[in-house]
């Protein structure tokens, strides 16, 4: 890949962990977001010439790294309205040295940026990126008149990267224009997640333990499937909330002794449990595209899932259904068993869609798009006066 030659410097608004809080077992489930998506990111971005610096709230400390990254903090709450938290993010661009000149503000929440939807000369003519997750549940989410004013002040001027199509669906109901909304979606590391021939032995679930990734559903069809396959067996990898109640129903249902309960497991061991499954199963009932789902394509193995929030470049790689029945475990049963039917046909296609994968879904990929809005947003601000 070419690197860059032309250096562009980024400061990230975001909350960044302490190095001490990224090494509890419980960080992936604590700091997911930064520790799987933002570093990730920022690290490819930086092979092509574009630097970070984070701006988090926390105790400050001097000289403070976070990996590779230098991290400024405040002290001072972020709510309300994080009013405070973009002041205080204001002096500390102006106060960086010329040679260290912020060129681009990427917040990576829109309450981070709700300062400069008061104050948009405080970022004296740097383009302000925000990155929009989304609001869960989508369709019943309802914007608060407060964080509405905000959010529609930032559509006036930010330019917006959408994770999700339902991401892009809200921000033209906030009035931001087609030229600044950008859909890319999370990525993955071909050097961590890849094909590791191993037996396929059983079906997949990856995620937290929330309503919405719909675990439970997977354990009632699971059932089905062991009338028909009893030697079948169901690997669940992951935590929260509601682990106890899943383990109990897997109990209820008689199918305990076909399920294993992983637990978390480090992001380099997951190569070999996706590789080793014959299908991974994601019937999310609502969710912004899921890493889950590109991650088991780059090790080759089959997705079920539902069509909410699919890119239309992966469809014909997966085994779907409408999300409108994310929670019939009859069809998803279905799904599984025509899994087990056509077992070399699924292998194939995914193998297929493990090399398209790299292609456009590697944090390469993603660095490169991003990189695109950066100057797509510098090119568009060139004509604002700095003061």
């Amino acid at each position: 890949m070419k690197e860059n030659t032309n250096t562009i410097k980024t400061l990230r608004l975001t909350y960044a962990p302490i190095n001490k809080e990224t090494k509890d077992k419980q960080s992936i489930i604590k700091h997911g977001l930064f520790l799987t998506h933002i570093i990730q990111l920022s690290r490819a971005l930086n092979k092509i010439g574009v630097t970070t610096t984070f701006f988090s709230k926390g105790k400050k400390q001097f000289n403070e790294r976070i990996m590779e990254f230098k991290v400024f903090r405040i002290q001072k709450p972020q709510q309300p309205f994080f009013m405070l938290y973009g002041r205080r993010a204001m002096k500390q661009i102006n106060s960086f040295k010329k040679e260290d000149k912020i060129d681009i503000v990427h917040s990576h929440n829109p309450a981070y940026a709700y300062y400069f939807g008061l104050n948009r000369k405080a970022l004296k003519g740097r383009p302000l990126v925000i990155t929009w997750h989304g609001f869960f549940p989508y369709k019943t989410y309802r914007l608060g008149k407060i964080h509405e004013f905000f959010l529609k002040r930032l559509a006036r001027f930010a330019h917006f990267i959408a994770i999700s199509q339902p991401s892009v669906k809200q921000l033209r109901k906030l009035g931001v224009t087609e030229d600044r909304i950008n859909f890319i979606t999370a990525g993955y590391d071909p050097k961590i997640m890849y094909d590791t021939k191993r037996k396929r032995e059983y079906f997949l679930f990856v995620g937290r333990f929330v309503d919405w990734k719909n675990t439970e559903t997977v354990l009632r069809a699971f059932k089905i499937v062991l009338k028909n396959s009893p030697g079948e067996r169901l690997v669940i990898v992951g935590d929260g909330v509601l682990k106890n109640s899943l383990i109990d129903k897997a109990m209820e249902l008689g199918i305990s002794k076909a399920v294993e309960f992983k637990g978390s497991i480090k992001a380099t061991e997951l190569s070999k449990i996706y590789s080793g499954a014959k299908a991974t199963v994601v019937p999310h009932k609502y969710d912004s595209f899921g890493k889950t789902v590109i991650e088991s394509l780059a090790c080759s193995t089959p997705v079920i899932c539902t069509n909410d929030d699919i890119p239309k470049n992966l469809e014909k790689f997966l085994v779907s259904f409408p999300v409108s029945k994310a929670e019939d475990e009859i069809l998803l049963a279905k799904k599984m068993v025509s899994i087990l039917k056509n077992k070399q046909e699924n292998l194939l296609k995914a193998k297929e869609a493990s090399l398209f994968a790299e292609k456009n879904y590697s944090w390469d990929a993603i660095a490169r798009q991003t990189n695109n809005v950066y100057e797509n947003a510098l090119n568009k601000n060139k004509g604002v006066e700095k003061k």
